[in-house]
């Protein structure tokens, strides 16, 4: 089965397409969708529907896995929204089905990554380490990026952790089944 992955951000969406067949997890294409500071909303939730569904249409997708919303702040919550919808819409309207949403806790948590406590920071940090080395261990972007890369044996960097996330959330949802 094609899986996409979408990781919904206001600066850039995270995309990934695997082929799931059994044990046998193949990355067939990944990218970033940026969004422009410059560029107007409606202009941009036209890309992202017509980037989504591109991918649907052109890689024979069978299921859509998306981060569901968090909200801290309501004016980025308002175009987390927008995005989210579009995403929503242009796959019901290709697939005729509903996009899977994840909370991020919840498949973090599915993959066995956590957020670290101060004691368990703390206790990652040996008087031998220095603090790039603390960050990479208690940074929940970096973990992704670093259980992605392990699993899939793919080189992803911090500036690509949206694309990690998208990997991630096609990983935990068969992990999950």
């Amino acid at each position: 089965m094609m899986y996409l992955g979408i990781d919904i951000s206001l600066k850039s969406i995270g995309w990934a397409i695997i082929s799931l067949d059994g044990d046998d997890e193949t990355i067939v294409k990944t990218g970033l969708i940026k969004n422009p500071d410059d560029q107007a909303t409606g202009s941009h939730l036209t890309r992202i529907s017509d980037h989504i569904g591109y991918l649907i249409s052109n890689y024979n997708i069978d299921k859509v896995i998306i981060e569901d919303l968090f909200i801290k702040f309501v004016q980025v919550g308002k175009s987390l929204f927008q995005i989210h919808g579009v995403v929503k819409d242009i796959v019901y309207r290709k697939l005729k089905l509903e996009a899977i949403a994840y909370h991020q806790g919840t498949w973090r948590k599915a993959l066995g990554i956590k957020r670290l406590n101060k004691a368990e920071r703390d206790a990652l940090l040996p008087e031998a380490r220095n603090k790039t080395d603390h960050k990479y261990l208690c940074d929940i972007k970096h973990r992704v990026i670093a259980y992605v890369n392990d699993r899939l044996k793919t080189e992803y960097t911090y500036e690509e952790n949206d694309i990690a996330d998208a990997v991630g959330l096609i990983l935990a949802h068969k992990d999950m089944k």
